[in-house]
């Protein structure tokens, strides 16, 4: 049984972000239940505690942004699925700017798990009220579709150029989170186009910090490996939109997307309700 954790204190973490600036995004526990934004309204120089869910989220190029007044953390995609393992009661802010530190999922739960208390309750799910899907415009073969459910599952349809194609279900229970950390969480994000890879070859002598924090078919030479990574962060960027269904619970609903991406993800996340 996967159970709620709690965090004992506030936990820094910095590293540096996807631009190469250094950066830092808080963990604080708070008295509720949920994942809360810490957010700044400069305007009334007032500071609130802002419900984290689609509907302060928006998709923005190769990523999910989620923003209130003045303040934005980008890459919720590898932020969010930390709720499927179990963390709740969070209050997050970013000390300064929008990107948060360019670290996997796995990376993340490390530094938070020496601070973690896990509890003897169960993870919440609740039901959507409707059954919602997208379509790629142009290709009805690219979706994500969102069913009502009594219990958590997930089927992942995924492949790119050169890669071998991959389908995979999982459902919520103990191995699920043996796959949380030891495949989903600690998968880098595709370096795709793959002619992105010299671009980042280039940058990457000009000082870029983050070029092995992408995975690269080129680099290591091994469609096998690439493959399944590549799959298994495709798991986490929907998992990432799946936890903006609301702030307080986990979705109850059988997912279904093929092929799709972050803005097919979050076309569907905006018909939940």
């Amino acid at each position: 049984m996967i159970t709620r954790k709690i965090l004992k204190q506030k936990v820094s973490i910095t590293g540096t972000n996807f631009l190469g600036k250094e950066s830092t995004i808080v963990f604080s526990p708070v008295n509720v239940k949920g994942w809360y934004l810490k957010a700044i309204d400069k305007k009334n120089n007032q500071m609130y505690r802002v419900p984290i869910d689609y509907k302060i989220a928006s998709c923005k190029t190769g990523r999910i942004s989620i923003t209130k007044y003045n303040s934005e953390i980008t890459c919720w995609e590898h932020i969010g699925p930390l709720r499927y393992a179990g963390i709740d009661s969070i209050e997050i802010y970013l000390e300064k700017g929008s990107w948060p530190p360019y670290f996997t999922t796995k990376e993340l739960y490390d530094q938070l798990l020496p601070y973690l208390i896990e509890t003897n309750e169960k993870i919440h799910f609740a039901k959507t009220l409707y059954n919602t899907e997208k379509y790629h415009n142009k290709n009805k073969k690219v979706f994500t579709k969102i069913n009502k459910s009594h219990s958590f599952s997930l089927t992942v349809r995924a492949g790119w150029p050169g890669l071998k194609e991959k389908q995979e279900t999982f459902i919520f229970d103990d191995n699920f989170q043996k796959i949380l950390l030891e495949k989903i969480f600690p998968a880098r994000p595709q370096g795709y186009p793959h002619y992105r890879y010299y671009f980042a070859k280039v940058i990457k002598k000009l000082g870029w910090k983050n070029f092995y924090k992408v995975s690269w078919l080129k680099e290591t030479n091994n469609i096998e490996k690439t493959s399944d990574e590549w799959f298994y962060h495709r798991v986490l960027d929907n998992l990432g939109a799946l936890s903006l269904g609301h702030h307080k619970f986990l979705l109850s609903i059988h997912g279904i997307t093929h092929f799709a991406g972050h803005k097919i993800d979050m076309g569907a996340m905006e018909k939940i309700y």
